[in-house]
């Protein structure tokens, strides 16, 4: 009975920085998914002279849909002009942006 009280006790410990960890892995990998929609957007705008949505980068092969295969956050463009885009990834109410500057002030996750 004493090992179950111990093990639970170092559960209790154990699992909320295990949690943790993992939740800054997938905001870590929403900055890659973020960086390389930035490389897309350069990219198309040199094709095209403008930013795109992301549907148009998606649908013209600039990049994979980041929004399948399980993805944990969510992503979405914002603001596109001819000289101006924003995309922005979320999750559990917290987010991540990048910009055609580059990442914006909210680039901390968690």
């Amino acid at each position: 009975m004493i090992v179950t009280i111990i093990i639970g006790i170092l559960a209790s410990i154990a699992i909320p920085g295990y949690q943790k960890t993992v939740e800054k892995g997938y905001g870590d990998k929403a900055k890659v998914v973020l960086q390389t929609c930035y490389t897309a957007e350069k990219l198309y705008r040199l094709d095209y002279n403008t930013y795109g949505l992301l549907n148009s980068l998606i649908s013209n092969k600039y990049i994979e849909n980041p929004n399948t295969g399980g993805a944990k956050f969510s992503y979405v463009s914002l603001n596109v002009t001819t000289t101006t885009f924003t995309i922005r990834a979320w999750r559990k109410g917290k987010r991540l942006e990048i910009n055609q500057a580059g990442p914006t002030s909210y680039w901390t996750y968690p």
